[in-house]
């Protein structure tokens, strides 16, 4: 198993358990005890865990993601103004993706250019349904109710003849291991809006790194351009490519 498998595996079980111990670990995954304490090293670098005697314990404070409709009343200044960044990046009769976000959602509120977009969010497309000069395109399905976004078994073929100028996505979590969200589906909504993309512009703020949740949607090299809302840490840069553009 991969170092990145086997962190995410980890932070699974402190999902369920609020400490694990370095031998509970060892035992676990059958690996040696400088490959346990390397992957606590990387968990703690992040600040998602503490470090204890014995192992590592959940940090109780802001690791849970609140839910979509919690989240519009969060954070607002930050979240307008990392909309404000985004929308330089509208280019009038182009193709866009706009991701189930509450930081993507006030992008949409701010739209005035002809485009085309493409969404999976409800609240996305309310917002730019008002707005003559966008060709709004939902993609359909079942819908979940936490986040209020659809899906369906075959949105890759609703996409794959698509290709996407931009694709603003937003994040559940980040880690050194990826972009990381709450429910599978819209994770893997990600993964194939990724391939359709020239561009992939990340809307997220600093907040997310102290965030878990279990379903990886992108490596932090598919990421164009990092929008947040101050200036990340050294730590925090360093876990992006080096021609990532970071924007605050």
């Amino acid at each position: 198993m991969t170092q990145e498998k086997r962190i995410s595996e980890i932070k699974r079980l402190l999902q369920q358990k609020n400490e694990l111990s370095t031998n509970e670990l060892i035992t676990y995954f059958a690996v040696s005890r400088d490959t346990i304490r390397r992957d606590l090293l990387v968990l703690s670098k992040e600040g998602t865990v503490k470090r204890t005697h014995g192992g590592i314990m959940k940090i109780a404070s802001q690791t849970s993601i609140p839910s979509y409709s919690d989240r519009l009343y969060q954070l607002t200044p930050e979240k307008e103004k990392i909309a404000q960044l985004a929308n330089q990046f509208i280019t009038s009769n182009q193709f866009y993706f706009f991701d189930v976000s509450t930081s993507v959602l006030k992008l949409s509120q701010l739209v005035k250019k002809t485009i085309t977009v493409y969404t999976h969010s409800l609240d996305n497309s309310i917002a730019l349904s008002g707005k003559e000069v966008v060709s709004l395109h939902l993609l359909g399905g079942a819908f979940n109710q936490d986040d209020r976004f659809f899906y369906s078994l075959n949105e890759a073929e609703l996409v794959q003849d698509v290709q996407f100028e931009c694709a603003f996505i937003g994040a559940g979590a980040i880690n050194s291991a990826g972009v990381y969200f709450k429910h599978q589906e819209d994770a893997y909504i990600k993964k194939l809006i990724k391939k359709q993309s020239k561009q992939v512009i990340l809307l997220a703020e600093n907040t997310t790194f102290t965030k878990n949740a279990p379903y990886k949607g992108l490596n932090l090299q598919d990421i164009d351009i990092w929008i947040t809302n101050e200036e990340p840490t050294k730590r925090q840069r360093d876990l992006f490519d080096e021609r990532t553009k970071i924007l605050y």
